[in-house]
């Protein structure tokens, strides 16, 4: 696959080279070009690839900061990239047994990149809150570049904020699975 790909881009030179022989590009003009028509190409090909790849929230279904969440995700989430599921449904017992790493007593955010592939990355807390917003993309992003910091800073404030949500949080539109029926899982 690299010797491909290696022989692809000789080609490509060889390609541009011909083609701007005789006219007056400079070498920085040929590189640009080169680099434009080998890896656009692939960045087109990420770029699908990421849009099409599914992301699964579990979330503690009774909390009204969860729900709130949740709510604030259906409505940013353009892509409709976020799958849902209840910490207490079938769907987070699979994933609890398939990565024995986790506790089952989890009552916290937790963010399963790439569900549906066989590269998952399980990620909880604050540094799971910070990869949706990167996820979600666009203005959320800024906020969301912190996931790729350390996480103990982040899930200090987290676990800060979740022994206090009930207070803090008290009333909630709790979420309902109807509105968004194909995008909660059980």
């Amino acid at each position: 696959m690299i010797f491909k790909f290696i022989l692809r881009i000789f080609a490509t030179i060889a390609s541009l080279l011909a083609r701007h022989r005789a006219s007056s590009y400079s070498l920085a003009r040929l590189l640009q070009s080169f680099i434009k028509v080998t890896f656009e190409s692939q960045v087109l090909k990420l770029k699908t690839q990421v849009n099409n790849m599914k992301h699964l929230i579990l979330y503690d279904g009774t909390c009204p900061l969860c729900n709130r969440a949740i709510s604030f995700i259906l409505r940013a989430d353009k892509k409709e990239v976020f799958l849902f599921a209840p910490l207490s449904g079938t769907t987070a017992k699979d994933i609890f047994q398939e990565h024995t790493v986790f506790r089952t007593d989890l009552d916290s955010l937790i963010l399963v990149e790439n569900y549906s592939t066989a590269r998952k990355k399980i990620m909880v807390e604050g540094r799971a809150a910070l990869r949706i917003l990167w996820l979600l993309g666009g203005r959320y992003c800024f906020v969301g570049i912190l996931s790729f910091l350390p996480s103990q800073l982040f899930d200090l404030g987290y676990r800060f904020v979740a022994k206090r949500r009930y207070t803090l949080f008290t009333s909630a539109k709790r979420v309902s699975p109807d509105d968004f029926r194909e995008r909660f899982l059980p």
